[in-house]
């Protein structure tokens, strides 16, 4: 057939995949929109005939994306973190790490890199792929050996494989990748890693039920993460590295690939933790848009930091810049032959 009459045919099979979608998601979309909803096409019908194991919040993001962005959407998601004081011994910084570097081989992953990490501070890890923030990280942690520099927390040096054990014992981490176990319910991976913490038999349901409705999964504490939405998996993982009540939380580019209403949700965990626990947290992200979340900005390039600033003084001294990657952005171009960028 002709180009114009496959064009037509491609149209026409694309609508009919659209129109059998919508049918299937709009019952969903109906009962997750208020009834004020500024929509023309805003349902009213009743939710109803639907897969009993089908979960709502697994069309969440689906239901939004066919309404504009102007529609105003009820994510019935409640955080309710409460006050609790962690042993942060003073007024110290909690870690601090002085002229860290690290070799691999000939190759310098991280040059004499400085940070002092405060009680409730949020700090921003940012820099390109290969800029060194891996291996960093990685140092902090206590999963990798240091060649030269020292690192405190909490005021103790850091120095051998017993002194990164007890490191460990004293921060969480979320990673990038759910790496929980997926053949183990929701409720299983927290009694898992409440044992691995050697946290008391008659401490460990309570904890659970408390995290569980803090972080706003309690109805899925017996459901496989398989079954779950990445954003519910997310708050999962920063449950598990709470559970110890650690003095400082890594987060390693948490959330990569979650949509934007479980971002959302994710940073209103963190602030709540920073608010309400004084907890020092380190995340990486490419967000730059997150930057904003940040007390302070902390940027690598090539192994070094060539950045540690509040984002607000960042705007200050890069008085051009509209956006955070813009002031990014400027660190990170390289000119070319003809002078330009």
């Amino acid at each position: 057939r002709s180009r114009g009459l496959g064009d037509v045919y491609k149209r026409q099979v694309a609508n009919m995949y659209i129109s059998k979608f919508c049918n299937f998601i709009i019952p969903f979309a109906t009962n997750l929109i208020p009834s004020s909803v500024d929509h023309p096409n805003a349902l009213t019908a009743p939710l109803s005939g639907l897969h009993p194991t089908i979960s709502k919040d697994l069309c969440i993001s689906s239901a939004i994306s066919l309404f504009p962005l102007k529609t105003k959407v009820a994510i019935k998601v409640t955080i309710d973190i409460k006050a609790k004081e962690l042993n942060h011994n003073g007024d110290l910084p909690v870690m601090q790490a002085k002229s860290l570097t690290k070799r691999f081989g000939d190759f310098v992953a991280n040059e004499s890199v400085s940070l002092t990490i405060k009680k409730g501070e949020i700090v921003g890890l940012l820099g390109p792929n290969g800029a060194g923030k891996t291996t960093f990280l990685k140092m902090l942690l206590g999963l990798i050996s240091i060649d030269d520099g020292e690192l405190n927390l909490l005021g103790d040096t850091i120095k051998s494989r017993e002194d990164r054990r007890k490191l460990k014992g004293q921060i969480g981490y979320v990673s990038q990748h759910f790496s929980l176990y997926k053949k183990m319910t929701l409720r299983e991976n927290l009694l898992y890693f409440a044992k691995m913490h050697q946290i008391e038999s008659k401490k460990v349901d309570s904890l659970i039920d408390e995290y569980a409705t803090a972080l706003g999964f309690k109805q899925y504490l017996d459901k496989f993460s398989t079954e779950l939405p990445l954003g519910i998996n997310q708050r999962l993982s920063i449950a598990v590295a709470l559970m110890h009540e650690p003095v400082i939380l890594f987060l390693d580019e948490p959330t990569s690939g979650v949509d934007t209403v479980a971002r959302a949700v994710f940073w209103e965990i963190i602030y709540k933790l920073k608010t309400n626990w004084n907890i020092s947290i380190l995340i990486t992200t490419h967000y730059m848009s997150e930057a904003s979340y940040c007390d302070r900005v902390v940027l690598l390039k090539d192994g070094k930091k060539v950045v540690d600033d509040s984002v607000e003084a960042l705007y200050t001294t890069h008085s051009d810049a509209k956006t955070f990657e813009d002031i990014f952005m400027s660190y990170y171009r390289e000119p070319n032959n003809e002078g330009g960028i």
